[in-house]
């Protein structure tokens, strides 16, 4: 039975890795992705996002969420994005209002973007005023105008 036995002490150095915030840029460089100006997703944690950060003794790789923070609730909105082969399209309650060439910056784009059109009205009355179809679009959804 001796060779079925579990070290658990190896064991559980392999989960390390899931409950740390920061790691020393030089030991994770190469399981770095780059999403954005300063943003990194790492390859076996693609649903969080880091940033690399300088110390007194090098520098770092942070992550950018808390482990203990609650669940962001959903936010209830009339517009959503989808992101595209380099291209974000923006929809307000299903009608297409824009598409944006971001390439590099379409997936980071397409995290911010809704909830920022939700809850940020004078970001909603800038991308409104650079439509050149602004009027048409305002007949239809009068309370963009608001």
């Amino acid at each position: 039975m001796h060779k079925f036995s579990i070290n658990y002490q190896d064991l559980s150095k392999s989960f390390d890795h899931l409950d740390k915030k920061v790691y020393k840029l030089s030991d994770v460089k190469h399981k770095l992705v780059k999403v954005g100006f300063d943003v990194f997703k790492m390859q076996n944690d693609p649903d969080n996002l880091w940033q690399i950060q300088s110390a007194d003794d090098g520098e770092y790789i942070v992550a950018k969420y808390e482990l203990d923070e609650p669940k962001e609730e959903k936010i209830a909105s009339s517009w959503s994005v989808i992101v595209r082969q380099g291209e974000v399209s923006v929809f307000y309650k299903g009608h297409p209002i824009t598409k944006i060439a971001a390439k590099s910056d379409a997936e980071t784009m397409g995290l911010f973007l809704p909830k920022k059109l939700a809850t940020d009205k004078t970001f909603v009355k800038a991308l409104l005023n650079s439509l050149p179809d602004k009027d048409k679009l305002l007949q239809s959804f009068p309370e963009l105008g608001k």
